[in-house]
């Protein structure tokens, strides 16, 4: 019996405002190389995935925290969330692709979740919404239906934890 593992692979990455990175939409092949000039954006898409990894693996605020919340994390002079809109795909998801986009905006020096949706190739071809959170409002398909339902999760409120505030939406 032979086991074929599936490599993970980026298939497009979005970011918008996020420091040098104010809007790039990249579709990497499965080898790609990054090159260009001193500040053109090289590091900060490395950051870009730093930061994700981050936030998984803690939560939203103190990953938005260690990168020195806003000012840090913001390009400069633009409005608007700091997005990043990742699609992949790897063992786990059995190489069907995955959207995860995430939108973060900043309201009286604490971070705000303005959006978070997960979509998944449950076919391979057409993308079904399984968490949709925008401002603190949204649907999530639950394990027993394959109906989207209501949540009622307050998600764009800062709430606190050991004086930080804290990304109530962790899943």
């Amino acid at each position: 019996m032979t086991i074929q593992i599936r490599p993970t692979r980026l298939h497009q990455l979005r970011v918008r405002n996020f420091r040098v990175l104010r809007d790039i939409d990249l579709r990497p092949s499965p080898l790609s190389v990054i090159l260009g000039p001193n500040g053109s954006g090289k590091s900060t898409l490395l950051d870009v995935f730093a930061f994700l990894q981050d936030a998984a693996s803690s939560n939203l605020a103190e990953a938005w925290y260690r990168v020195g919340r806003m000012a840090n994390l913001r390009s400069r002079q633009p409005f608007g969330p700091v997005e990043i809109d990742p699609t992949y795909s790897d063992e786990l998801t059995a190489g069907r692709p995955v959207r995860y986009h995430l939108a973060i905006d900043e309201v009286e020096g604490a971070p705000r979740l303005a959006g978070k949706l997960l979509q998944w190739c449950y076919d391979g071809t057409t993308p079904e919404n399984v968490l949709d959170f925008q401002h603190g409002k949204g649907t999530a398909l639950d394990n027993e239906t394959t109906t989207p339902r209501q949540e009622a999760l307050s998600v764009g409120d800062p709430l606190t934890r050991g004086g930080r505030p804290r990304d109530r939406a962790e899943a």
